[in-house]
C-alpha cells in the first residue's frame, strides 16, 4: 500500500478526460483506470505506506486554482504501458510541486524534484500504445483550473484500490 499527492482539475476538464479514458479503453480493451476507481489527476508525489503526517503536511498546504492545458499525449518507456496526457509546464505548476516537496520531501525519485514528468495517466497496462497515444492525441488540447489537492491511499489488492484519505480545494487569496 502506498499514498500519493494528486491535483484535480475542475469539472469540465474532469469530464473531458474521462471521454479520453472511454476512448483509450476503446481502442485497447483496457479499463484498467476505471477498476481502480481513481480520478483523472497529476501526481505531484509518492509515499510508501505509514506516513502518517501527510495527512497534517495537506492540512496545512495552501494553493490557489490555476489554469492548465494538457496539451500532449506520449507513452512512458518500459513494460508498463503507459499513456498519458501532459500538462504544460509553466512556472504556477512548478512552484505548486516545489511547495510541496518543501513541506513532504523524500517519497519516491519519479516524483522528486529535477526528475518529476507531470502528467495524467489514459491508460495502464496497454500492450501497444501507439493507438491509445494516437486516440489521446485528438482529444487535445484539454484545458481547464486545477481546483483541489488529495492525499490517497492505493493498494491494487483492495476492493477499492484508490481511496481518497482527504482533498482540499484550493482557495482564491
Amino acid at each position: 500500500m502506498g499514498l500519493a499527492v494528486e491535483v484535480y482539475f475542475d469539472p469540465e476538464a474532469e469530464r473531458a478526460v474521462f471521454g479520453v479514458w472511454e476512448v483509450v479503453r476503446a481502442v485497447s480493451g483496457s479499463s484498467l483506470l476505471f477498476d481502480l476507481r481513481t480520478r483523472p489527476h497529476v501526481s505531484l508525489a509518492a509515499y510508501p505506506e505509514g506516513v502518517k503526517p501527510l495527512e497534517d503536511v495537506l492540512a496545512s498546504f495552501w494553493a490557489a486554482p490555476f489554469p492548465f492545458a494538457l496539451a500532449s499525449a506520449g507513452a512512458f518507456p518500459g513494460a508498463e504501458g503507459v499513456v498519458f496526457l501532459a500538462p504544460v509546464v509553466d512556472a504556477a505548476l512548478l512552484r505548486l510541486h516545489r511547495g510541496w516537496h518543501a513541506l513532504a520531501p523524500g517519497g519516491t525519485a519519479h516524483y522528486a524534484p529535477g526528475a518529476w514528468v507531470p502528467h495524467c495517466t489514459v491508460g495502464i497496462n496497454l500492450a501497444d500504445v501507439a493507438p491509445a497515444v494516437a486516440a489521446a492525441r485528438a482529444a487535445l488540447p484539454i484545458r481547464g483550473r486545477f481546483e483541489s489537492i488529495a492525499l490517497v491511499e492505493f493498494d491494487r489488492e483492495l476492493a477499492t484500490p484508490v481511496r481518497c484519505l482527504v482533498e482540499r480545494p484550493f482557495v482564491t487569496a
